[in-house]
């Protein structure tokens, strides 16, 4: 196992020391900063992106050889909403009034969450031959307010004390992305922009989802009950259904078709999709056609007009509009990137 320690004073060094590691801390003509490098049993390809004082986007992209345990002891005055992309491990967070711990030794993808600790003391695990790949969004309480000038009365009571000024309190809330915040984080991927339209633009897109994750915050708020959980026969329905539907991803069954496949209505069908993968079953499919399609133009050799065609799409039009709303990007443009 390899152990890394990170203590630092600010924010800025907490995030500098566990994104750029190593590499020396200096003034930058651009913004923006890759830091690329090989830190005992892991590879680092990481990313700081400073939109404004009180503002700051990365990205890690760790590979490791073995498990990787950060020791980390720091001072902080930043929000931060984490996105994890992929990776497994486990948090073990020591907030100044609380203590975090969340073990996604089963996959930390699709899961995202929003903290604030004016100190931090713990540990992160991250398990072997595993690519951990996360964007951050550090934002300093006063800046956000600024965004709602200067007037926050909605979520949870910690976090409004937070933007406050209250300095002697911590907030977790930790759920899964959702698929808007799949598509912004891939537009912020995929920004062709340069210069001051490049940070403009991952400005609007980082504030984005911002919201979208103060959403998530307020959404207990609304009264509404949380349906109830699938039985496991209901699971493996769903499971069976959306292996179906990814096998024939060029003619795939109506609704009815599928639904009497597994066994179920098409209306329970739907409304189980829903719970398991946030969306119908016709938006599974969309959705999986659209990540099938993006793999395939990544290949050599790949055609936009075939690769609709592979996944399903009789329109070449209707594909790259579906791409492009999904991706942020158009598949023309994508498949330049592999040329």
């Amino acid at each position: 196992m390899l152990n890394n320690v990170i203590t630092t004073k600010t924010s800025e060094e907490f995030i500098w020391a566990t994104v750029a590691g190593s590499a020396p801390l200096k003034e930058e003509k651009s913004f923006e900063f890759l830091a690329e490098y090989f830190h005992g049993r892991q590879n680092n390809k990481n990313w700081i992106c400073k939109l404004k004082p009180g503002l700051i986007l990365s990205l890690m992209d760790v590979t490791t050889r073995s498990e990787i345990k950060n020791m980390i002891s720091a001072k902080e005055e930043f929000i931060k909403f984490v996105f994890f992309l992929s990776g497994s491990g486990t948090v073990d967070y020591h907030f100044i009034d609380t203590r975090f711990r969340r073990d996604f030794s089963d996959g930390m993808v699709q899961h995202s969450y929003t903290s604030f600790s004016p100190e931090i003391d713990g540990a992160v695990f991250v398990n072997a031959g595993h690519r951990l790949h996360q964007l951050s969004i550090h934002i300093s309480p006063s800046v956000l307010l600024n965004y709602f000038n200067g007037q926050f009365d909605i979520g949870p009571f910690a976090f409004r004390d937070i933007l406050a000024g209250s300095d002697q309190i911590s907030f977790f809330h930790t759920a899964r992305m959702s698929r808007t915040m799949k598509t912004v984080i891939c537009q912020i991927f995929n920004c062709n922009y340069s210069g001051t339209m490049r940070q403009f633009y991952l400005e609007s897109k980082t504030m984005e989802l911002i919201t979208y994750k103060i959403d998530q915050m307020i959404q207990p708020k609304t009264g509404t009950k949380k349906p109830p959980r699938l039985s496991k026969d209901d699971s493996v329905r769903i499971m069976k259904a959306a292996e179906i539907l990814n096998n024939n991803l060029e003619n795939p069954p109506s609704l009815s078709e599928l639904s009497r496949n597994v066994g179920t209505s098409h209306t329970r069908l739907n409304l189980d999709f829903k719970r398991i993968y946030g969306t119908t079953a016709f938006g599974y499919l969309r959705q999986s056609r659209l990540e099938k399609a993006k793999k395939l133009l990544e290949r050599d050799g790949s055609n936009v007009s075939q690769t609709a065609y592979e996944v399903g799409y009789n329109s070449l039009p209707s594909f790259s509009k579906a791409f492009s709303d999904y991706f942020g990007i158009s598949p023309k443009t994508y498949m330049k990137k592999f040329d």
